[in-house]
């Protein structure tokens, strides 16, 4: 089943869990070698932070993967269900699902505190999108901003704007005959 926004189906989901895999793996890597460098006795600082990657670092690339893999599947069954791809209430919806089902074993009031985190947590990653892409976007005027002025042949004329420098005096005529024509030495 091809999608007209973007990767097939089944395809999308692996390589998030990939991509969730790799990003996991590299927390859990930079995580786990702090708290082994200082939970570990003297002398045996860089043994403990080796031992706690290897405890540690491979448990949150897996639960990493596993909640994209969750996330994506989500996406696309909402997305497609609603016919709403860019849709940010999906995003929303989509979190809401993926803290639900990572929870799911813990009980209803874990769920549901789950859903509502993760809820919070992709509409706060929408609205700042949100904000970047209006903050990016130059074909429209911004917020409490007044449309530029038409452009007309005489905007095309560069303006002379003399240098900050040249108001400085110089105390070499060295330095001065250095720069040439853009500084006059003022002693």
């Amino acid at each position: 089943m091809e999608e007209e926004w973007g990767v097939p189906y089944p395809d999308c989901v692996l390589d998030n869990a990939g991509a969730g895999f790799v990003g996991g793996a590299a927390a859990g890597t930079l995580a786990h070698l702090f708290t082994g460098l200082r939970d570990f006795p003297c002398g045996r600082h860089l043994a403990g932070a080796a031992q706690a990657v290897r405890d540690g670092a491979p448990c949150l690339a897996t639960r990493w993967a596993a909640r994209l893999a969750v996330y994506s599947a989500a996406c696309h069954a909402l997305s497609s269900a609603t016919d709403r791809h860019d849709d940010p209430l999906v995003s929303v919806a989509d979190g809401a699902a993926t803290g639900a089902v990572a929870r799911l074993r813990h009980g209803p009031l874990a769920v549901g505190r789950a859903a509502l985190v993760g809820a919070a947590t992709l509409a706060a990653v929408e609205l700042m999108i949100r904000d970047s892409v209006e903050e990016h976007d130059d074909d429209k005027p911004r917020r409490n901003q007044r449309p530029l002025p038409a452009k007309t042949k005489e905007d095309d004329v560069i303006l002379r704007i003399t240098p900050a420098i040249d108001h400085f005096p110089v105390p070499d005529p060295f330095i001065a005959a250095s720069r040439g024509s853009l500084l006059r030495f003022r002693g």
